[in-house]
């Protein structure tokens, strides 16, 4: 990890933050996804964590493969919850929406393929997904609505939610 500056923008911001570039695996925005990942400690942590004790593991459990990337869609971004004027976690670097992840035999796994399939994809993800509510704030995968059917979204902002 690296520390990364204050940023201040209206509303939105963030301090004492840093970006991870890699922990056990490494992180990678999705294509299109912005390069940098800045997030707070806070929501550093709890990934490593979560990377560590859960996804790893679950990897291992279901597919007989370690992970050797977490492909992501981004942290930081200064908008609102989608259909209301509150500001999302995402404003201020306290959530991550996780897409998939690449293991080291060459196989993908994707939320949005693999999340609803009955075969051990779907088995570690739904896994991964149920247990990250141990950790984060709020988690909220493809069960919740149509917004999150391609995405995890993780995050440490306080309110409380599994979904």
């Amino acid at each position: 990890f690296k520390t990364v500056p204050d940023m201040h923008k209206g509303q939105c911001g963030y301090s004492e933050a840093v970006e991870i570039s890699s922990s056990l695996a490494q992180w990678s925005p999705n294509p299109g996804a912005p390069k940098d990942l800045p997030m707070t400690c806070d929501l550093a942590a709890k990934l490593h964590l979560w990377e560590r004790h859960v996804v790893i593991p679950a990897a291992e459990k279901y597919l007989g493969s370690p992970v050797e990337e977490i492909k992501v869609f981004g942290t930081f971004q200064c908008r609102t919850v989608a259909g209301h004027d509150r500001l999302s976690e995402h404003a201020f670097a306290k959530a991550i929406d996780v897409a998939g992840f690449m293991l080291a035999d060459g196989r993908e796994i994707t939320v949005l393929g693999d999340y609803h399939g009955k075969g051990a994809e779907g088995d570690f993800l739904r896994e991964i997904r149920q247990r990250a509510c141990d950790l984060f704030d709020v988690t909220l995968g493809p069960d919740y609505n149509a917004d999150h059917e391609n995405h995890f979204h993780l995050d440490v902002g306080g309110r409380r939610a599994c979904r």
